[in-house]
């Protein structure tokens, strides 16, 4: 999808003889590719890339450090509170391919770090939030890319 976003910023729009190519096309086309253009100017979009190129593709190591301090702290938290507090795990392997972070690094970017839900909140208060973040029964117009997921 990106590639495709990519194509039409860097290559369509910038060649008129493309451009009009566009223009000869039936109207939902038409419809379409302009859906496309209004939605690459969207908070939605820019959500989406965050979600990518944090998440999806890379993993930098600010954002991965950054990750681990905000669970450390947490489950700090959570244990003064007497919430549940669940504990990170990482498994390793003889390649680089058998590692994970159990889902936890992946959660905590995006609950936390992406859809910038408070730290200190009680977890059942976070997972609500979050739910409504992501539910959303329509594609276009929902306040958050996430929620079209659904």
């Amino acid at each position: 999808m990106f590639e495709a976003f990519d194509i039409i910023e860097k290559e369509i729009e910038t060649d008129e003889k493309l451009e009009g190519a566009i223009e000869t096309c039936d109207a939902l086309t038409m419809k379409s590719y302009r859906a496309l253009l209004d939605f690459m100017k969207t908070d939605d979009f820019k959500l989406l890339t965050r979600i990518r190129e944090n998440i999806s593709f890379h993993y930098g190591a600010k954002v991965v450090t950054n990750s681990l301090k905000r669970i450390l702290d947490r489950q700090t938290k959570r244990t003064e509170k007497r919430w549940v507090n669940k504990q990170l795990s990482l498994t390793l392997g003889e390649d680089a391919l058998d590692w994970s972070f159990d889902g936890w690094i992946e959660n905590d970017i995006v609950v936390y770090g992406i859809f910038k839900l408070p730290d200190d909140d009680d977890p059942t208060e976070v997972q609500a939030k979050t739910d409504e973040i992501i539910v959303c029964t329509t594609w276009y117009g929902c306040s958050r890319i996430s929620r079209a997921w659904v």
